[in-house]
């Protein structure tokens, strides 16, 4: 009714968000939305006046949301940027906004921070959105990367799903859903796939999927419900300059070879209280790296470790 509404206000030439407000949504709570233009100069996807506005804002007021800032960003980054995220991080600050979302140029990668303006890694978005899909399919399959948290398994096992660890990308990614016939996967990037999608990743069905799971517990705010999943101490991915990468995965593998190794992509290692994938990128002369401990003083040390074998991060 209140979509019905808004467009047909929309379509009487009243602005979108003045639509929004006259719906009669008095107990909203606000979210901003950002976009990234790949090009500069190319139309950002989130702007009041635009289609992807105009499906959006209703769409998100439907669930007891109201978007008060849409605008957009032209740099050439990724939405889980921390650069991109800042700008973002200021203005649900300023606005008291219960999240920031922003989008990546054609849509397919999101990142998100909560209330606080805290960056909610897409591993955890993840997780957020696994029971939705499990309490109607239980004993599905739920597609990741390998990068992602234990937590995220952790989740997909505690209600009632297969967990299914995959490689990077979405050739993988969407080929891994397609056999299984998994109704959902995430990647750490921030693409989120969907069976019902024709397999594909889209982040707008993301964005609606994370506001059902806000609308669902209203007293809570979305740091509240991402609290339980922080419970592991991650260095997130960070990359490292490096020629001969073969050689460097290796080496890792040799030095930690009393863990448990597999070579799915890269190098994971993994021990009871912390693990490790190394892979190489596929366009740069880059290793990723990403740990995860159980104590934050386990992660600190052992990525030392690593350091001392793969040398500094690198700025890119």
């Amino acid at each position: 009714v209140l979509v019905h509404y808004i467009n047909q206000r929309r379509n009487e030439g009243v602005p979108l968000l003045e639509a929004v407000r006259e719906a009669g949504v008095a107990r909203f709570r606000p979210i901003v939305l950002t976009s990234i233009t790949t090009f500069v100069g190319l139309a950002p996807l989130i702007t009041e006046g635009s289609i992807s506005a105009q499906f959006l804002i209703p769409m998100a007021t439907s669930l007891g949301f109201g978007v008060v800032c849409a605008t957009a960003i032209s740099l050439f980054l990724v939405p889980s940027s921390y650069v991109i995220l800042e700008d973002l991080k200021r203005r649900v600050r300023a606005t008291g906004a219960a999240l920031g979302v922003c989008f990546d140029g054609d849509a397919d990668r999101v990142g998100v921070v909560d209330e606080n303006g805290d960056t909610v890694p897409n591993d955890l978005v993840t997780a957020l959105l696994v029971p939705g899909f499990l309490a109607k399919e239980r004993g599905a399959t739920i597609v990741y990367d390998l990068r992602s948290s234990w937590a995220l398994k952790e989740e997909i096992l505690a209600h009632g799903g297969v967990p299914r660890r995959e490689r990077v990308g979405h050739t993988h990614m969407k080929a891994a859903l397609r056999e299984t016939g998994a109704p959902f996967g995430g990647e750490l990037s921030g693409h989120s796939y969907y069976r019902d999608n024709f397999f594909c990743d889209n982040a707008v069905i993301t964005l609606l999927k994370l506001l059902t799971v806000l609308s669902e517990h209203p007293s809570d705010a979305l740091s509240e419900l991402v609290r339980p999943l922080r419970r592991y101490a991650t260095t997130g991915e960070v990359n490292f300059d490096t020629q001969d990468k073969e050689a460097a995965i290796r080496t890792l593998a040799q030095t930690f070879s009393d863990g448990k190794i597999d070579f799915l992509d890269g190098v994971t290692v993994e021990y009871d209280a912390w693990w490790f994938n190394c892979r190489a990128s596929n366009t740069e002369p880059l290793l990723r790296l990403t740990l995860e401990a159980k104590t934050a003083e386990m992660k600190d040390e052992m990525y030392e470790k690593l350091i001392g074998l793969l040398g500094e991060p690198s700025e890119h």
